[in-house]
């Protein structure tokens, strides 16, 4: 096995750390996709530094995944929470308070680069990132190339550790914009009261 880094790796993943890190907020529309399911979900999400998120699905179900800043839960279509981890998957990448790709456990392991756009595949550090925790096996992060030597999120593919792969396609994506708080509060056990 070749273990050399390529060319341009630890250059390519500053300029990763420097986009996420460079960004207070990120809005966007999204389709997700999953091996094996027919339909694709899709929604919003939205991001705010650091460490609250907020997954909207709006179909086929409307759900959420919710980042509190301290705490992330999935909400179902019937209003019932579930904790998840704070490094569950490609969480790690919006929870950091300053993203360091070999901190959070990912290692770039291979770069393809065009004239529109930058794809970074990511092996997943089993010692750091505790594979039964994230249930993560890789990572790619694709970007559009952008004027001005800019670069701008385009596409997330998940591969977790039963071999599922989850892509992330977004649409109409906002960097820096205004976003509430309230958008990312959620307090498990408070229900309505229904008569």
């Amino acid at each position: 096995v070749n273990n050399t880094p390529q060319p341009g790796l630890s250059a390519v993943t500053k300029a990763v750390e420097d986009y996420f890190n460079g960004i207070s907020t990120l809005q966007a529309n999204f389709t997700q996709t999953v091996t094996g399911e027919r339909t694709a979900s899709a929604g919003v999400f939205s991001w705010r530094r650091p460490g609250q998120f907020l997954w909207q699905y709006q179909t086929p179900v409307a759900q959420k995944l919710v980042s509190t800043g301290s705490a992330i839960y999935f909400i179902d279509d019937r209003q019932q929470a579930t904790q998840l981890p704070m490094d569950a998957g490609v969480a790690r990448l919006f929870n950091a308070k300053t993203l360091n790709l070999s901190k959070q456990g990912l290692r770039a392991t291979h770069v393809k680069t065009t004239s529109q756009r930058l794809e970074v595949d990511f092996a997943v550090d089993k010692k750091i990132a505790t594979g039964d925790q994230t249930g993560l096996a890789s990572l790619k992060l694709v970007f559009d190339r952008m004027p001005g030597n800019r670069m701008q999120l385009r596409q997330i593919d998940a591969l977790d550790t039963l071999s599922v792969t989850t892509r992330v396609e977004f649409s109409n994506l906002r960097e820096n914009v205004s976003l509430p708080a309230k958008m990312f509060a959620f307090t498990p056990g408070v229900y309505d009261q229904r008569n």
